[in-house]
């Protein structure tokens, strides 16, 4: 695997193109950039639901990173220049969060 997309273990996400579901690892590039692992490369999620490839989208986001969004408007990790926390969280996001007992 190419040393540029590390990936972020533990999390994945659910990109849904054309009716069909598809689990792929979570992968951050640079200084947090996120992305998918979908077929045999990486597409790029935005904080809205799509992603850079025509057709598909995120359903379900699993990770406990703290998530922002460029100014583009594309997911990314942590604070970092022209970054904006979410207000909130994206209606895909599902954070699977340790209970105490």
């Amino acid at each position: 695997m190419s040393a540029l997309f590390k990936q972020v273990d533990g999390d994945s996400v659910v990109v849904v193109q054309g009716g069909v579901f598809k689990v792929c690892d979570l992968y951050e590039r640079n200084d947090g950039e996120l992305y998918a692992k979908y077929g045999g490369g990486f597409i790029r999620l935005h904080a809205n639901g799509a992603t850079s490839k025509q057709g598909a989208s995120v359903n379900a986001l699993v990770s406990d990173l703290p998530l922002t969004r460029d100014q583009f408007g594309r997911l990314c990790a942590g604070p970092g220049p022209k970054r904006k926390q979410l207000d909130g969280q994206p209606s895909f996001l599902a954070i699977e969060q340790e209970k105490d007992t």
